[in-house]
């Protein structure tokens, strides 16, 4: 039997990286396998925010038909939803108790809403024991409070995304550029604006930013906090990252500070007037697809570095089942199922490589040798960290990150004063740390 569910899908980018402003009705043919008893079939949903690479989602729902081919007790649905919609209804679920049985998590989401979390140790065990074990991402993840309560699904992370032809213009070649600190990066900015191809991250109230200030503050020594949770922003090493980036800054277009994550860096360098920036590889994606004369002069290095290391920043995407879920054996067989190696695999090459491993075993696939786009991606040469380190997995972390605190903190230096800048960030940080240990 075949039946039409009605689906929001609500995209924030597409392949080009620009913003989709409507919401597209689709209509989803979902096959409903029906017991021979001609009993009503189980049914397991799940809410999935909408993948940056389309193709991901269609090879997810069709390994989906394929479990229910295995399980035909069983029928699965699946919500895909923008950011913004996930965040609300997390919440929403979370505090009436019901609503779907699988949720894709972001980052410290797991942390957030651990007490709403069934444990998954034995599927997180399970497959750390298969596959290798977990990359450096898994314990601030997936682990809160001594127990698995997400299973971590993939990362996006943020690279240096750069034009060869700019940089060979100031004499810069791809060693150089993999190389790079910092100081570097503030002689090269003066060259490239000199040139009319200024360099650009953002530096604002959004995701994108945080991925790019981040590694940036912590390359320098600094950090929000300290392990035992205490707020550590007001440090010589955060006044020198600060006073470093009012520098940098002011070789970068003014926009930068009004940029969303809706793309507006993606079209900095796709319009052939940006030489460098930091991203997932959807720029190159898209430059690909649509703009194949940029795409021949584009390639990724490692984060710049620092005083104190050179760091790396992202999205880590988890599946987490709610307490209340009333097919919790059902979620954790189909969880496992989406993360078996042929699976993920499989999911990895529809993404196009944008999806990077969080199990090590993982990390063998040849996308990232083959595809001279993607070598920088895997294996990470950085130092992977969540907004939040270094306490680890945390409620102040994820509400740190969502309020974009850190790179408002670098926008403020810039107009109100490095100090003043500090004293900002430390009042919002205390309040949000007074209320985590308070727990």
């Amino acid at each position: 039997m075949v039946k039409e569910r009605k689906v929001m899908k609500i995209r924030k980018r597409d392949k080009g990286s620009k913003v989709v402003l409507g919401i597209t009705l689709i209509f989803l043919s979902v096959l409903i396998a029906v017991p021979a008893m001609g009993g009503p079939a189980k049914e397991l949903s799940l809410l999935i925010v909408s993948h940056f690479v389309p193709p991901f989602e269609t090879e997810v729902e069709a390994q989906a038909q394929q479990w229910m081919k295995e399980r035909p007790d069983v029928k699965v649905t699946i919500d895909w939803v923008g950011t913004e919609e996930q965040a609300a209804t997390l919440l929403a679920e979370a505090e009436s108790g019901s609503g779907h049985d699988i949720v894709n998590l972001e980052s410290f989401d797991s942390a957030l809403f651990r007490r709403s979390l069934l444990p998954l140790d034995d599927v997180a065990e399970e497959l750390a024991a298969e596959n290798g074990g977990w990359t450096q991402a898994k314990r601030e993840i997936g682990y809160v409070d001594g127990r698995w309560v997400a299973v971590p699904w993939f990362i996006h992370t943020f690279v240096a995304v750069y034009r060869t032809d700019y940089f060979q213009q100031i004499g810069v070649d791809r060693e150089m550029g993999s190389r790079a600190t910092w100081d570097d990066m503030l002689v090269w900015a003066e060259k490239l604006a000199a040139i009319d191809h200024p360099i650009g991250i953002p530096v604002g109230s959004n995701n994108d930013s945080d991925c790019s200030v981040g590694p940036l503050l912590w390359s320098f020594g600094g950090a929000t906090v300290n392990r035992e949770g205490e707020v550590t922003i007001d440090s010589p090493e955060t006044v020198a990252a600060l006073e470093y980036s009012k520098k940098l800054f002011q070789y970068m277009p003014k926009a930068v500070f009004g940029w969303t994550a809706g793309g507006d860096n993606n079209v900095f360098m796709l319009s052939g007037y940006g030489s460098w920036t930091m991203n997932p590889p959807s720029i190159y994606a898209s430059a690909l697809k649509s703009v194949p004369d940029v795409a021949k002069y584009l390639d990724h290095v490692r984060t710049p570095a620092g005083p104190d290391g050179r760091f790396r920043s992202g999205s880590v995407w988890s599946l987490g089942v709610w307490n209340y879920s009333p097919n919790p054996e059902l979620a954790r067989e189909f969880i496992k199922f989406l993360m078996r190696k042929d699976n993920w695999y499989a999911q990895l090459v529809a993404s196009a490589g944008y999806n990077q491993p969080v199990l090590k075993d993982y990390q063998a696939h040849p996308i990232w040798r083959d595809r001279k786009s993607l070598n920088q991606y895997e294996p990470m040469q950085e130092t992977l960290h969540m907004m939040g380190w270094k306490y680890g997995p945390s409620a102040a972390g994820k509400k740190t990150f969502n309020l974009h605190i850190v790179p408002i903190m670098f926008a403020k230096a810039t107009t109100d004063g490095v100090q003043a800048a500090i004293e900002w960030a430390e009042t919002e940080l205390k309040t949000l740390w007074k209320e985590e240990l308070r727990k």
